[in-house]
Formats: C-alpha cells, structure tokens, sequence
C-alpha cells in the first residue's frame, strides 16, 4: 500500500511521539511506544522526518493501557493517554531534568513532582465548532491530529465533569439558531459552582436565537456570553453569576475570558509551595511580575509587609484590584505595565525596595524583563514557568549576571494526559 511502512520504534522524542527509521528516512509516529512493531501510514513530511499515522499495533509494549477517550487517535488535545500515568510523569521528569543538563545549569538535587487527578481536572477550554454539510449537524472538540479538521467529539475525559454535562449539548443549541455556519468557537469554564460559556459569532444573532440561547441558560443553569470581535465584545445575555475560585485561604474573582489556571488542585499546591519556599516574615516586600488578578499576590500578601502586582492586561490589573480589596489585603498593590517593552518603564519603582520577586510569564519567557532590572537587592526569585525551554534560557541569565544560584526545582503536572507541565524553579543568593 502506498506511503506505508513497517517499523520499530526506537525510542520517544521530546514531544513524546515514537521515532523509528528505514533505511535513510526517519519516522515520528502518534501513539507508538518503543519497542512495538508497527505498521503506519505517513502524511506529511516536516524537515527531514516524515509524520505518520499509525495503522496497526504487531507487537504490542508491555506498559500500553487503553486511552480514557474514544478520540484519542484522532483528537490533538492528549497524547500520552496510551501510557500509564507514572510513565507520563517519569517521561516529564527526565524531559525536565535533560533540558536542565544542556543548560549546563548546576544543580543536582532530587526534583519533587507534584500530582493529582490524572482526568476530569480542566477547568476551562477553548473549543473549535464547524457546521459541516456532509454530516448535516455541527461538530465541537480540538483540532484533529496533523490536520485542520475539527475532532467530531462526544465526550473528553480531561473536562471537569461540569463542563462535560454541557459542552456536547452545545452543538445541537448552535444547530436551532441562525448562526449554526457563523459560529467557530466557544469558550467553557467553570469554578465548580456554576458554567460559563462564550459563543463567538461572526454575523449578529436574531432575537429568536437569543430566546433560544436564554431558554438553554435556564434549563441547564448556565451563563452564556456572546463575542463578535476581539476580547473587548465580550457581553453577557440574561443575568450572569460571578465566578470565584479558592487558593491559599483567599476567594478570588474572575471572569469567563480571564486567564486562570485551568487544574484547580494543581494550582493550589503550586501556591502553597511558592508560600512555603518564600518563607516571608512581616518585613518582606515581594514584586510579582506578570500578576494576573493575583494568583500569587494576594496570599503572599498575607504573609508580607507589601505586594507589588505588575500585569500589562488592564482588565486583570482591575480584578486584581478588586481582588485585593475583597481579602482585606491593603498591603497589595497592582499597576499595569508591558513587561515585553525593551523600555518598560518602572523608574518610578524602587526595585532595592523588595527583597524578593516571583516571576510567572507566559510561554515566550521572561528574558526582556530580566536582563533590565536591577536585581541586586532581591535575596530570592521563584520563577513560575509554562515552557520550561525558555525557563532555561532565562535561568543562565539569572545565575551569570545576578549570582543566583537554583535552590530548589518543583515539576507540577498541570496537564497530565499532554507533554506539558509547569516547572517552579527557586532562586537564592
């Protein structure tokens, strides 16, 4: 058969697919562990290693388990769902310990990784939706695997089991209005009380939609909101209830499109070690970079004689605000700043008036912001991290032009069934 071959995985790359070669060419296969025959089918080819499908299992790994979910060979959104859980955190673990060794970063102590539920935790998702003519009905979930096609999905085992009651009645609601073929995404979430959706829509709705969304929010007890552009033309319909989660003691506001972390019990263990490692008496003073609507801040607020959240997002810098004001911690303050600017422009802050510093940036890292500040006075940094790739980078920076040196690193599953984690490295002169 055409673009078909017949491997041996040999081992697993960095993104946890199995790689295989025959003859000159090179293989990465979806769902294969090392060690298994396997017959695929290549669909793509990426530089110089073609991407492949896989058709048939021949000699099956001893450690294989069934995925949780039915689309798992199809869906984009998990791809370690085929191995056993502590196999995915050792797998993490030696990824997270190999990218600290080609940093040539001088640490050598045990890392501590940090578990909880392995499905049913996310909290919030951004799902794709398409009206497909041949199906006749539209279809939700993540993007296919190597390709732009939407998942045709009935359920997701990562989804708190809140969002999945009501994520795959969605589409049939969007079928009834007359949007069904203007509506590409929506946005659930979640704070275990009570579901948030967000409808994106590309042409107004009728007021017969809107009936039919209302009756929809009443039958099921949800809220929904409506977007037409960017961030900004988010609106509710009908009475909404605030959302609030609980971390560290505090009960912190948000919003359907704010950023919250998406794994409630991860987030508060991640909190309590960055409490623990922080040690903070009533004389310290603690900058937190990149702050959102103070995730961090407003615990460590109160253990801290004061808190200077800085975050470029203004609707955050006002939750934070409220935030701060609703946990009586009037020792927090929260301004707005690009922290990406190669000027960003805090000369009104004295940095020698904080002893210590977080950092939790997004993806793209921390390096601008780092190699401006004058970090001379800071004892301690802990440096919260999405992309531990850039966290590296950003650690050489750390240690060479500051004289820290790592105190402490943390592994934090985040995302079990996926390649990512969240990384908590401590930082000490």
């Amino acid at each position: 058969m055409k673009n078909t071959y017949l491997l041996t995985i040999e081992n697993l790359s960095k993104d946890a697919t199995g790689q295989a070669s025959c003859g000159n060419k090179l293989f990465s296969v979806h769902g294969a562990l090392p060690g298994e025959l396997v017959r695929v089918k290549t669909f793509r080819k990426k530089l110089n290693t073609y991407q492949a499908s896989l058709m048939n299992i021949l000699r099956q790994s001893t450690v294989r388990v069934n995925p949780h979910c039915l689309h798992f060979n199809i869906c984009s959104g998990c791809n370690l769902q085929h191995m056993p859980y502590g196999f995915q955190l050792n797998f993490k673990l030696n990824s997270l310990k190999n990218l600290i060794k080609e940093a040539a970063l001088d640490f050598d102590r045990a890392i501590s990784v940090i578990k909880e539920e392995q499905v049913g935790y996310r909290l919030k998702a951004r799902l794709a939706m398409k009206w497909v003519t041949k199906k006749e009905k539209v279809v939700i979930g993540f993007r296919e695997r190597g390709s732009g096609y939407i998942t045709d999905s009935s359920t997701c085992s990562v989804l708190h089991e809140r969002l999945q009651k009501i994520v795959f009645k969605l589409p049939a609601l969007v079928e009834q209005t007359s949007v069904k073929n203007a509506a590409p995404q929506i946005e659930v979430v979640t704070d275990e009380r009570i579901v948030a959706i967000i409808l994106r829509h590309l042409k107004p709705l009728t007021s017969d939609d809107l009936t039919k969304l209302l009756a929809f929010c009443q039958e099921f007890e949800v809220d929904i909101y409506l977007q037409n552009g960017g961030p900004e033309t988010v609106s509710k319909i009908g009475e909404v209830t605030q959302m609030y989660y609980e971390v560290a003691g505090c009960q912190l506001k948000f919003s359907p499109n704010s950023f919250i972390q998406v794994n409630r019990d991860i987030n508060n263990r991640m909190v309590n070690i960055v409490l623990e490692e922080m040690n903070l008496n009533p004389e310290d003073c603690v900058i937190d970079f990149f702050c959102g609507l103070g995730n961090f801040s407003i615990p460590l607020a109160k253990h801290a004689k004061k808190v200077l959240g800085i975050e470029f997002d203004s609707d955050m810098v006002k939750l934070a605000n409220e935030n701060a004001a609703n946990n009586k911690c009037r020792n927090a303050t929260f301004i707005k700043s690009d922290l990406y600017k190669s000027e960003i422009g805090l000369d009104s802050i004295c940095l020698s008036d904080y002893n210590k510093i977080i950092l939790d940036p997004p993806r793209s890292g921390a390096a601008v912001l780092i190699s401006q500040l004058n970090l001379e006075a800071a004892s301690l940094l802990i440096y919260v991290s999405c992309n531990a790739s850039t966290l590296m980078n950003d650690a050489k920076i750390l240690i060479c032009k500051y004289g820290y040196e790592i105190s402490n690193v943390f592994l934090l599953d985040m995302f079990p069934q996926t390649i990512h984690f969240e990384t908590i490295m401590v930082f000490k002169k």
